[in-house]
């Protein structure tokens, strides 16, 4: 009888596999916040992208330039736009200048919309609408990133 005892009281001590159940918790969480944190590192890297897009491009609308002595057309500062959003494909984005022909010293704005594909889509819908409430599939394979910029002309 004393020798089940023993027996039972070393297995109850005996510690093997404790490291792996309880990596088995944690470890999605892990994963989980480490893919979390380089999404939006990689969402703000995009934004940041789009808002220097439209900072560039306004800028570009609002000089004269002066080998060809007037300000740019629409269509090249949409180019210039273009040029300057490196993280997405083309055609992923659009910029709007108004008012279209603005008189000098007028003042500008330039609207700057790109879709990004959304890998995370309707894991992420699902999550905010388990956390926050709400239901519908709201998520959708791509985001909406949008920044404005405005200048006067010179």
């Amino acid at each position: 009888m004393r020798s089940k005892v023993a027996r039972f009281t070393e297995l109850r001590r005996d510690e093997r596999g404790a490291e792996a159940v309880e990596f088995a918790f944690v470890g999605p969480l892990l994963f989980f916040m480490a893919f979390g944190i380089l999404y939006l590192l990689f969402l703000l890297a995009a934004q940041v992208s789009v808002a220097r897009s439209a900072s560039v491009g306004v800028r570009y609308a609002a000089i004269k330039d002066k080998d060809l002595g007037h300000y740019p057309t629409a269509a090249e500062v949409q180019s210039k736009v273009l040029d300057k959003t490196a993280l997405f494909s083309s055609g992923a984005c659009t910029g709007s200048l108004s008012p279209a022909n603005p008189a000098p010293n007028g003042q500008l704005t330039l609207s700057v919309s790109c879709d990004m594909p959304n890998p995370a889509g309707r894991a992420v819908s699902g999550l905010r609408n388990a956390l926050f409430g709400g239901s519908g599939d709201e998520g959708s394979a791509t985001l909406e990133l949008t920044a404005d910029a405005r200048a006067r002309r010179e």
